[in-house]
């Protein structure tokens, strides 16, 4: 995604690279405070992860490049999607957090990584986008780590 030749290593050239790494790296950190943070309910694991992104957006906002009232009354004309969407990711968080705390990180780390399938996927069937070579053979790799996860010694064994 970030491959550039002319700008030689891998950098983010633009905000919204910046705000994709960032968020990747803090999506990771997520998941390792998620195990880690093993006296808190999954409950509220879920809050503070939507407080933080509460939070992150409300920061990113001045930033959005757009005027913000035309947005909201868009939005308002929408409500019902957008309550089906917000519903379903609270759900999505709520599920994650679940399966996170209970299964081996070595698990718990290919099924999130399975998601870029998934994305690829929808991206091609949704958005008419083309994958290509790279893209299957990245696939292919994920779906085997996931195999080779499974098959490791010590992978059924519950989480500390």
């Amino acid at each position: 995604m970030l491959w550039r030749p002319d700008l030689g290593l891998p950098w983010p050239s633009s905000f919204a690279e910046w705000l994709g790494v960032g968020s990747g790296f803090f999506f990771a950190l997520r998941n390792v405070l998620v195990r880690k943070l093993d006296t808190m309910t999954d409950a509220a694991k879920s809050i503070a992860i939507w407080a933080g992104v509460t939070v992150a957006g409300l920061v990113n906002l001045p930033w959005s490049g757009g005027p913000v009232a035309p947005a909201l009354t868009a939005a308002a004309a929408s409500w019902m999607l957008i309550a089906g969407v917000a519903i379903s990711l609270v759900a999505m968080s709520y599920l994650m957090q679940y399966g996170l705390s209970r299964m081996p990180a070595n698990r718990a780390i290919v099924i999130l990584l399975f998601e870029l399938v998934i994305a690829a996927f929808a991206a091609y069937f949704l958005a008419g986008e083309t994958l290509r070579l790279q893209d299957w053979v990245g696939g292919a790799f994920i779906v085997l780590a996931c195999v080779a996860s499974s098959r490791a010694p010590g992978s059924s064994r519950k989480p500390r």
